[in-house]
């Protein structure tokens, strides 16, 4: 229910987060309530076996996974894509 530039920034610089994050995609709806497509896309890549952050300071909301399924499940779902940024990443 935030900006995403909003939401990028509450999370930076924290201790659980210690480098600047790259935002990389932005998925979009024009139909469907946001935390309803972040609900879905958190219980897909739990179903998929996405690790989740074991972190205790680290929120639930970060998992180990790629662009690419994560471009699949955007996909799938019939977001929007934009590409922010193509940076080099372990894929």
């Amino acid at each position: 229910d935030r900006d995403v530039i909003e939401r990028l920034r509450s999370q930076t610089r924290t201790t659980a987060i210690p480098e600047e994050p790259i935002l990389l995609r932005i998925y979009t709806s024009k139909t469907r309530e946001l935390n309803d497509i972040e609900r879905s896309m958190h219980r897909l890549l739990v179903a998929a076996d996405h690790a989740r952050s074991a972190a205790r300071t680290g929120g639930t909301e970060w998992f180990l996974t790629s662009l690419r399924f994560l471009d699949a499940v955007a996909e799938e779902m019939g977001l929007g894509i934009n590409v922010v940024n193509d940076a080099e990443v372990l894929d």
